[in-house]
């Protein structure tokens, strides 16, 4: 910087001196060229006379570009102390959260029962699976939930429309449900008000509809249904 400074001087004083000599000396060639030197000379003593006020900034500038090194290295120092960040605690068993669990409920399906020689319709071989979710729980918690299910019947649209109906487990409401250690599955029932179970083709579809939805579940090995006597034609 201080070279340009005294470049300019140096600069500035040949100017004055070519400008004299033009105006004593060559009044004609000073006429042609004064308007060049007259556009370059308050430049050049702008820069003259402002000289220390651009060291001073630079000086500042060089102040400034210290304190926000300084701040930079602070603020590695920082990141390199800053403890590593931790896994998040797993969930309790109150904030677990609630998987779902696929299942699948038998129903007689007419129009695969229409497919089957007339002496094997109407029977269990009609029974086809649909797909539902429910919440996970204990073993005999969702084995239970799956049989409500089943029973409930509600079927969807499109289901209905393949040829699946629950006409034949809406006869009962379950009552109770117990697994013991052999993986014998206790089914209680009772009639649902104004229903009645007739003919023994029915008798086959409704049971058969339950067993092969609860032996889904690989620890149910036998199904038991109660009382005998409603699953009797």
């Amino acid at each position: 910087m201080k070279k340009i400074f005294w470049t300019s001087i140096i600069f500035l004083l040949i100017i004055t001196l070519f400008r004299i000599y033009a105006r004593f000396f060559d009044a004609d060639f000073g006429n042609k060229v004064a308007p060049l030197f007259s556009k370059e000379i308050p430049v050049q003593i702008s820069l003259a006379q402002t000289g220390d006020t651009v060291f001073d900034t630079l000086d500042a500038l060089d102040t400034d570009l210290d304190i926000l090194t300084n701040k930079i290295t602070e603020i590695k120092i920082q990141a390199n102390q800053t403890p590593a960040v931790q896994e998040p605690a797993p969930p309790t068993s109150t904030e677990q959260a609630i998987w779902d669990v696929a299942i699948k409920l038998y129903y007689f399906n007419e129009k695969e029962d229409k497919l089957l020689p007339p002496e094997q319709q109407a029977s269990p071989q009609s029974l086809a699976p649909v797909f539902r979710t429910i919440p996970a729980s204990d073993s005999i918690v969702v084995i239970e939930d799956t049989i409500r299910l089943l029973l409930q019947g509600a079927l969807t649209e499109s289901e209905v429309m393949d040829g699946f109906t629950s006409s034949f487990v809406k006869v009962i409401r379950l009552v109770d449900t117990s697994l013991n250690a052999n993986g014998t599955l206790s089914l209680t029932f009772t009639k649902a008000p104004g229903a009645s179970i007739w003919w023994s083709a029915f008798i086959g579809i409704l049971t058969n509809s339950i067993i092969k939805t609860a032996q889904q579940f690989p620890q149910v090995k036998k199904v038991k249904l109660l009382p005998e006597e409603l699953f009797q034609p």
